[in-house]
């Protein structure tokens, strides 16, 4: 016996008379269509071919203890189908519960894209494969309570706060830097420095030196 619960949808292909194991039509005996006899009535019953199509599943991987619940939403578009345990059909939906993740997964339509939300024990990821994130709200805020920020650029480029909150560095995939710490701004630029204002430029310092 399988444990699991599907919601489906059907859809009629065809239909045929309906007959008795000795191969004798059936009838309805009335219009009513509650009771089936094999005297030739005006009701002729149908046997019915039906398509059946998942769109919610519940059930468990595994058995026993080490089994964990897992939810299998929509039917798919069946370009990327009967992946079962690896999650993978394409245009589903999947919510499942592994020893030490919860997991929020989508596979996009024709591709099998994953974009994922992932509750693990010592955080939380998202993932978009080959798709954008956005962040849509009045204000959006981001706040490390301990440890650092780090916004990184796949071809290096970064912007990193590090774990005091006291350092900021903007870092360019070509080694140029800008930081601000404690002691003050520091820049180190690999190319040209342009400043351009409509108004004025004002340079203020305990000294300036230009070199």
């Amino acid at each position: 016996m399988n444990n699991e619960a599907r919601w489906v949808t059907g859809k009629i292909t065809s239909k045929v008379p309906a007959k008795d194991s000795r191969g004798n039509a059936l009838y309805w005996k009335d219009s009513e269509k509650k009771y089936l006899t094999t005297d030739v009535t005006a009701y002729l019953a149908y046997t019915y071919e039906i398509t059946e199509t998942e769109k919610l599943k519940i059930a468990f991987e595994g058995s026993g203890q080490a089994s964990y619940p897992y939810s299998v939403w929509g039917a798919g578009d069946g370009v990327i189908k009967n992946t079962g345990s690896g999650f993978g059909d394409s245009a589903r939906g999947y919510i499942y519960k592994g020893p030490n993740a919860f997991n929020f997964r989508y596979n996009a339509s024709n591709t099998g894209d994953t974009r994922e939300l992932i509750l693990h024990d010592n955080g939380i990821e998202i993932a978009s494969v080959k798709g954008d994130i956005h962040l849509i709200g009045d204000a959006v805020h981001i706040n490390a309570v301990k440890g650092g920020i780090q916004l990184l650029h796949s071809l290096g480029s970064k912007i990193v706060i590090d774990e005091s909150g006291e350092n900021i560095k903007l870092e360019h995939s070509n080694g140029s830097v800008l930081e601000i710490t404690n002691e003050g701004l520091f820049a180190d630029i690999d190319g040209d420095i342009n400043l351009n204002a409509t108004g004025d430029i004002k340079l203020s310092g305990a000294r300036i030196d230009l070199n």
